[in-house]
């Protein structure tokens, strides 16, 4: 039951609030993930945006592994595939930043000759907070493209986690 009047209309405006500033953000980080895609179109490299549908961390292997899970729509599953296997891939950057309690980002996963592939996600500060919490020291780092299934689509390493979380927010250490 919502809380009307009172004690509670301040809760409601603030979460009101930061729905929108959440929209907002949202809407954001989709078009400058557009405009970096357009950018690597105008230099000569194929780019792909992904919006991904929801975007959380997961401890894996008993807290050996820390893992980005960004589920992806079905339908762009097959593109994403294609590029992968196509081109390596190899070199990531991450454009993020933190609104509230929920942190933006896009993944750029590149090939410097060829092509981009950007995926654009948002998770919750508190849910990352627990999983990073729950990785052992030393743990691995890695994000994965699956979809709504579970059916996993890519798999990415990456040596530097620090890129994907809020240092200044979350108990992040290499």
């Amino acid at each position: 039951m919502v809380k009307t009047g009172g004690e509670g209309t301040d809760d409601l405006e603030r979460l009101a609030a930061g729905s929108d500033d959440r929209k907002a953000s949202w809407k954001q980080t989709l078009e400058e993930t557009q405009a970096l895609a357009e950018q690597r179109r105008a230099n000569g490299r194929e780019a792909v945006v992904v919006p991904a549908g929801d975007a959380g961390l997961q401890t894996v292997d008993d807290g050996d592994g820390l893992e980005l899970v960004f589920v992806i729509p079905g339908n762009k599953a097959e593109e994403v595939t294609r590029l992968v296997e196509s081109s390596p891939l190899e070199a990531y950057d991450v454009y993020r930043r933190t609104v509230g309690e929920q942190v933006f980002l896009a993944v750029e996963y590149f090939d410097p000759d060829a092509a981009s592939l950007f995926i654009a996600g948002a998770y919750k500060l508190r849910d990352a907070g627990d999983a990073v919490g729950a990785a052992n020291d030393g743990a691995t780092f890695q994000t994965l493209l699956r979809k709504l299934d579970g059916t996993p689509v890519a798999t990415f390493d990456h040596a530097d986690r620090t890129k994907f979380l809020p240092t200044d927010r979350l108990p992040v250490e290499e």
